[in-house]
């Protein structure tokens, strides 16, 4: 069998109700030569079922692998490493792309000599609504990875919904721990800044925004971002990018500091007093940990919301806002 020029990564999680949708329209691209690895990741419905009858009755090249929960970090590394194509594409089994999205990309990704390709990021609902999420035609491409980075801290200019190199896109995954929260975050940050050249295409990625969905609801687990923003800053220290970084990352990690406080305030009477001690203290550690010197910057700049540079003063002068007490 002739080896694929693009294989589709599917982290597969309880995902039924979703999952014969992504594969039904993947089987339509206009790329034919493309593998799809599916790995089910501990799924309590039918989720590896319908994929292993959609596999036996379809000619697409499906791969299906399951594992113990891991998850989506977890089950993108598994998928990563048992892809045969040149270049991958991971996507949500709730996602999924236009027709002519694979073919675009993998042919930009060769002429353009580019080791990740973005798509043209569009949401799709319940309702089917759709829109575009971030418009990438605002900057020249291709661009180097550092840029592409830095344009993904503090605010997401650029995007992770991409094609990737496929060995770069493995040797990431393996470089951190993918059991991380909010894995998916601090891989792009990485891809991006190990990629010679970014580009993009204009195929579309659908992203599905389904309703109470983790940022809508309360969990506890979603104060896990929190250790995703500290393997990131990690990653920049260990790379030597702070100063040219850092900033955009201390404005993401004040946004996150700000929306979980909220959220820990709005909750507190769905929280026992043991977890809104923990989460108390964790949302105080991770503020602390922002260099004073990208503190002292977003102070003086007055380009920066005064809610944004007024937490930035508390932060550097080492006072936390008071949090209600339990």
């Amino acid at each position: 069998m002739k080896k694929p020029d693009v294989s589709v990564l599917i982290p597969v999680y309880n995902a039924e109700k979703f999952i014969i949708n992504t594969l039904s329209k993947l089987s339509t691209q206009t790329l034919s030569n493309i593998e799809i690895v599916c790995v089910d990741d501990g799924s309590q419905d039918a989720s590896y079922q319908l994929i292993d009858d959609f596999k036996k009755n379809n000619i697409t090249n499906i791969k299906l692998i399951s594992q113990k929960n891991l998850g989506v970090g977890g089950a993108l590394k598994t998928a990563a490493n048992h892809a045969n194509g040149d270049y991958v594409v991971p996507i949500g089994h709730d996602d999924w792309l236009s027709d002519d999205a694979l073919e675009k990309a993998y042919h930009e990704a060769i002429a353009s000599d580019s080791q990740a390709v973005m798509f043209d990021l569009f949401s799709d609902s319940a309702n089917s609504e759709q829109h575009r999420l971030i418009d990438l035609d605002k900057f020249e491409y291709p661009m180097d990875g550092l840029t592409a980075l830095k344009k993904s801290l503090g605010a997401w200019e650029v995007h992770g919904y991409a094609l990737y190199e496929k060995n770069r896109y493995v040797s990431c995954y393996n470089s951190f721990d993918t059991k991380l929260y909010n894995a998916d975050e601090v891989a792009t940050r990485i891809l991006l800044y190990k990629a010679n050249r970014v580009s993009k295409t204009d195929g579309r990625y659908y992203n599905f925004d389904m309703p109470g969905s983790l940022t809508k609801t309360f969990t506890i687990k979603r104060f896990n971002f929190l250790d995703a923003q500290i393997e990131i800053f990690n990653f920049l220290k260990k790379e030597d990018i702070l100063n040219e970084t850092g900033m955009g990352w201390a404005l993401d990690t004040l946004k996150w500091y700000r929306d979980l406080y909220k959220f820990l305030y709005e909750f507190k009477d769905q929280i026992s007093e043991s977890d809104y001690k923990n989460l108390e203290t964790k949302l105080t550690d991770t503020l602390r940990a922002i260099p004073k010197q990208h503190l002292t910057e977003i102070i003086r700049n007055k380009s920066y919301k005064p809610k944004f540079r007024g937490q930035a003063l508390l932060a550097l002068t080492r006072i936390m806002p008071v949090f209600i007490k339990y």
